[in-house]
């Protein structure tokens, strides 16, 4: 394994090395570190990305363009970086970036790079070409790969040029290249494409003239509405007659261009485009628009329209009051989530008390709980839960459930109880506990199951009390499952592990339960846990599983993590205690095992290649579990494991279906965005599939079956969506295949065999047609009717967030974690726990990494007359005071300052936002600054008052003078400005992010 790590780890230099040759070591360093970024995690975090991406040049984009091909472990970031480029290069005033990012698109046109590589950097032209691209995209006309995805981006640049190409290509083209150029003609507006569709319209041949007669009819048609638009000249009147056209895509292209316009008079007419539109997509991209426009004098505005009959707009202008954290309208969020007829939009209402809800507003939704339908109960118990947990008043939370539980009717306390277990905690324990006795059976059964999933190891004493003297088997086995949980949980500490596995041992009734703990103890890394294993060799039901965990235990160094052979230790640490048929059973499972099922680095395993840990038999369809009380829910899972167990099992490392009936198994987790690798295997007329998110399907089956058509991968449930894949990449019946899906958001790629079928499409909500697909759900692999084989199944969730720092970045000795950018490196200096300036050099001192969301703590002291600043999400290009932000430090009693605008003094976002009050100290007296950059809010405290208090977004207007506002992420800076200014006590805090 190693000599294979090694070699991946040289393929992967190697292709850095090459990509390298393209620009200048530091830039390529800095491209990969911002690639590894993508996807970005909001549209405001993309606009960072981009605009570092785009900063890099032409030769950025070659090398982007170098990483597309699909064995670069780098390409599908890089197809997340071009795509994000072009959309950063629409705005109206990006016509410099442009022109750049087009000639780099070009040059990868030029290259050797595969078809499909191509054909996304010819659809990528499609949004940003103009004439520049015209002579690289008409060479590939002829080419019968490549022509159709030509001739739409000519069509799609729409210049006159690119018209006159087109029809100077046809008379050069074989006949299935001129019937395409013959439809395209319909769309040029050139009276030269008019003669020659009425010439070939009496071609002899008669596919000729029915394709040239077609278009003339298409012209007739559209001769009326066709209106050239200008693409960076639109003014106001422009855009607002476009809003009114009849076409949707007019309209569209008007919002985009409302939305970047920077004009004051844009959020009004995008607000009143919004309450009056009734297409779906229309009113999501209005939204999309109002969330990057100044809309906080426009508020009550969209609150007054929450009365308005469409639900889909309620649901918008929610959405909307939510991201500008419009508190002052959480009461009627309140109203509307209890009384709305619209499930949709009390949904929506429910997300936005998760940001706007405040305390007193707890005792309103847990009494409304019994009174909504059940398929609210879950986002109403989430919205209570954040609540509680962000008004860090979780303990008021749990006494007014347990005040319900206390005063409600029988028949409606299975509703409350699992409150408890989301809030945890003693209290809460104690009365689930205490539930979990009683001799009603819906009470009793749901205050189990919310035992078994309790989030804290304080429920093991519990749950083993309900393992050893229950009579009932399934709780039984439910309780010792629960308590396996823990075993692989980081929070309990290895000494509780063991005690947990001693205890749990006693208690275990069956070989199978006794297998599960064994397992466990893979997940305890002392000597004590191999002596348990040991212990167990000598019983030939739990033999096998004993030597495979002795076996994983001894495998690593305890320091070094360096791999042992694994048939040394069966050979010298195992010897002869295990019987021949044992021993050739573990080596099989470690031929397979260390073969496959291993992640790869930056992935877990959905199956461990020994049993069903993590998996459990599926329960019907999302919405009909809802509709379930906890009783029902917990029989009919009893019913589905046990079928799981007698239908699924594991052989030789591999996750195996029987083919009897139609009887799914999922995961016990629920995921969102996330990248899934999967092995499968099928035989003679198999079907299967995987369920994302609970809904189908990417579509598995044998592409020669009667009803197939088509190979694997497709999104076969979806309607008004792609359904089918792009090509056939199937292996034959009975060999392994391997697909890589990525979903992020509503959309899903997929790869078989390295090959892509499904390109960002959207997966459609088979269950319930009119919502979007599920925030997270549970991944299921179908099976109908036909044996399955998997194996080699591992998830990445996406994004995968670090630890938030918290600490000094000034460590009061030197300038460790800091770097002087454009200056001298005597301009700064360090003494006695403070960071100064000298006075010589100019430029700023940097953090060494970038941060997002943080709150800021620093002490300055200024001398007469002095200057600096405060730089806060900059990058290392450019003035970071306008391509970042900078927070003015100034003696605002100098007289030669008397004069400055009111945004030069201290504390304001300089050139943007003016502070006030006025509390600067005079100079020579230490002052204490704190600054929280979270989302796009900004606060500013100097002295214990706060003087700034801002959000980003409405300050657009200022956007082409600073484009730093758009930042979401960047390094943070000390200002030299020729003056000594001192610095200490420099901490800083991440936080998460706030809404856009």
């Amino acid at each position: 394994m190693k000599k294979k790590s090694n070699l991946i780890t040289a393929s992967l230099l190697t292709i850095v090395l090459v990509a390298s040759n393209a620009f200048p070591q530091q830039q390529n360093a800095e491209l990969y570190d911002w690639l590894a970024k993508y996807p970005a995690r909001s549209a405001l975090e993309l606009e960072a990305l981009n605009s570092r991406m785009l900063s890099l040049g032409e030769p950025g984009v070659r090398t982007l363009c170098s990483l597309l091909q699909a064995e670069n472990p780098l390409a599908t970031q890089a197809e997340f970086a071009i795509g994000g480029m072009v959309l950063a290069v629409t705005r109206t005033d990006a016509g410099s970036e442009r022109k750049m990012l087009i000639r780099g698109l070009v040059s990868g046109l030029q290259s050797g790079l595969p078809v499909e590589n191509k054909v996304f950097l010819l659809e990528q032209i499609d949004i940003v070409g103009n004439d520049d691209a015209v002579p690289t995209v008409a060479d590939l006309i002829n080419d019968s790969h490549l022509s159709d995805a030509a001739i739409r981006t000519l069509l799609a640049i729409g210049t006159d040029k690119a018209g006159k190409v087109l029809l100077k290509a046809y008379s050069k083209a074989e006949n299935p290249i001129k019937l395409k150029l013959l439809a395209a003609f319909a769309r040029v507006q050139n009276k030269n494409a008019d003669r020659l569709l009425e010439q070939e319209s009496s071609s002899e041949n008669k596919a000729i003239a029915e394709a040239a007669n077609a278009s003339l009819d298409r012209r007739q048609a559209s001769s009326a509405k066709a209106t050239p638009l200008a693409d960076d000249t639109l003014s106001m009147q422009e855009l607002t007659t476009m809003l009114l056209a009849p076409g949707l895509e007019t309209r569209l292209s008007a919002i985009d261009g409302l939305m970047t316009s920077g004009e004051p008079s844009a959020p009004r007419l995008l607000i009143g485009h919004l309450l009056r539109i009734e297409d779906t997509e229309e009113i999501d991209k209005t939204e999309f628009a109002l969330l990057h426009v100044p809309v906080t004098a426009h508020l009550e505005t969209l609150h007054g329209a929450l009365s308005i009959p469409r639900p889909a707009t309620r649901v918008a202008i929610l959405r909307l009051l939510t991201a500008r954290r419009a508190e002052q309208y959480a009461g009627d969020f309140l109203r509307i989530a209890f009384n709305d007829d619209s499930e949709p939009v009390r949904l929506a209402a429910l997300k936005g008390l998760e940001t706007l809800g405040t305390v007193d507003m707890l005792p309103a939704m847990v009494e409304n709980l019994p009174k909504t339908v059940p398929a609210i109960q879950p986002a109403l118990r989430q919205a209570y839960v954040t609540v509680s947990a962000r008004e860090s008043a979780q303990a008021q939370a749990v006494d007014l459930v347990l005040a319900h539980l206390e005063k409600g009717a029988a028949e409606q306390k299975d509703l409350f109880i699992p409150l408890l277990g989301k809030l945890a905690g003693p209290k809460a324990l104690q009365k689930t506990v205490e539930l979990a006795r009683s001799t009603d059976p819906v009470v009793h059964d749901a205050a189990q199951r919310t035992l078994f999933e309790w989030p804290e190891a304080t429920a093991i004493p519990h749950l083993l009390q309900i393992a050893e003297k229950s009579e009932a088997l399934r709780e039984h086995v439910l309780a010792l499952r629960a308590c396996a949980r823990f075993m692989q949980n980081d929070s309990v500490s290895e000494a509780e592990k063991l005690s947990l596995f001693d205890r749990a041992m006693v208690v275990t009734r069956r070989p199978d339960e006794q297998k599960m703990f064994i397992g466990g103890l893979q997940h305890v890394r002392t000597p004590l846990a191999l002596n348990r294993a040991l212990h167990y060799l000598d019983q030939p039901e739990l033999a096998f599983e004993a030597a495979v965990t002795f076996v994983e235990l001894s495998g690593t160094d305890g320091e070094q993590q360096q791999p042992i052979s694994r048939g040394d230790i069966l050979e010298t640490l195992l010897g002869d205690r295990l019987p021949p048929e044992t021993r050739a059973q573990v080596y099989d499972y470690f031929d397979a095992q260390f073969e496959h099922n291993r992640p790869p680095v930056g992935f877990e395993a959905l199956f461990n290649g020994a049993d069903l840990t993590g998996w459990k038999g599926l329960v019907k369809n999302p919405p009909a579990r809802a509709k379930m009380s906890s009783e029902e829910l917990a029989s009919e899972q009893a019913m589905a494991d046990s079928i799981m167990q007698a239908h699924w099992s594991v052989e030789n490392g591999v996750l195996k279906f029987d083919g009897t009936e139609y009887y799914h198994i999922c995961t016990q987790k629920d995921y969102g965005d996330f990248e899934l690798l999967i092995d499968w295997k099928i035989g003679k007329e198999g079907d299967s599939g995987l369920y994302l998110r609970g809904s189908p399907q990417v579509q598995i089956w044998d592409y020669e079956r009667p009803d197939a058509g088509v190979g694997s991968g497709g999104l076969y449930n979806n309607q008004k969506h792609p359904s089918t894949p792009l090509t056939r990449a199937d292996k034959p019946v009975g060999e392994w295949n391997t697909f890589r899906i990525i979903m992020i958001g509503e959309k899903v790629t997929v790869f078989l065999n390295d090959i892509l079928v499904v390109d960002n499409v959207v997966l459609e909500n088979y269950w319930q047609r009119d919502l979007p697909i599920y925030a997270s759900g549970q991944i299921e692999l179908q099976a109908h009717n036909t044996p399955l084989w998997f194996r080699n199944i591992f998830i990445r969730e996406i994004p995968r967030t670090e630890p938030p720092f918290e600490g000094d970045l000034f460590n009061g000795s030197d300038l460790t974690g800091w770097q002087i950018i454009n200056g001298q490196k005597d301009g700064w200096g360090v003494k006695d726990g403070i960071l100064y300036t000298t006075g010589k050099g100019g430029g700023w001192l940097s953090t060494e990494r970038e941060y997002n969301n943080f709150k800021l703590e620093l002490e300055y002291r200024m001398s007469e007359g002095g200057n600096s600043g405060v730089f806060v999400r900059a990058p290392h290009m450019g003035d970071p005071a306008y391509t970042g932000m900078e927070i003015q430090v100034l003696d605002d009693y100098a007289e030669k300052y008397a004069t400055l605008k009111p945004w030069q003094y201290t504390g304001s976002v300089y050139a943007v936002q003016a502070s006030s009050p006025r509390v600067t100290w005079r100079a020579g007296e230490w002052q204490k600054m704190v600054i929280v950059c979270n989302g796009p809010k900004v606060d500013v405290t100097l002295n214990g008052t706060k003087i700034i208090d801002t959000n980003l977004i409405e300050h657009m207007d200022k956007l082409r003078k600073n484009p730093g506002l758009r930042r979401r992420s960047g390094y943070i800076g000390l200002q030299n400005h020729g003056s000594l200014v001192e610095y200490r006590n420099i901490q800083l805090t991440e936080l998460r992010p706030a809404s856009e």
